[in-house]
């Protein structure tokens, strides 16, 4: 989220300097969807923030099964819009293979 304010303000120096409606328009674009990326990763850190307090205060000490796969997920999509944010034109597949759990 700090990424993008911060390209955000940078575009907005951009936007001052623009010359022409078409310049503009295509910052504004960007502007734009970095707003929603930003609304979009505060509900996402927002909700991690519940999670680890219901946990914390639920917490008995026992352990409890987690979904690796889900965790993995969660850090591929973190790390790649972390990239993102710091090198706008970085762009990569990403192809998880999800394991499959066994219990013995």
């Amino acid at each position: 989220m700090t990424n993008f304010s911060e390209l955000s303000g940078e575009l907005l120096d951009e936007l001052k300097a623009a010359d022409n409606d078409a310049e503009k328009n295509e910052i504004i674009d960007l502007l734009q969807n970095n707003l929603q990326k930003i609304n979009h990763h505060g509900k996402r850190a927002d909700s991690i923030v519940r999670s680890m307090l219901e946990h914390s205060r639920n917490g008995s000490g026992e352990r409890q099964l987690a979904d690796l796969n889900k965790l993995a997920a969660e850090f591929l999509n973190l790390a790649y819009h972390g990239m993102r944010a710091n090198v706008p034109d970085f762009n990569c597949n990403m192809k998880p293979n999800m394991m499959r759990t066994c219990l013995r």
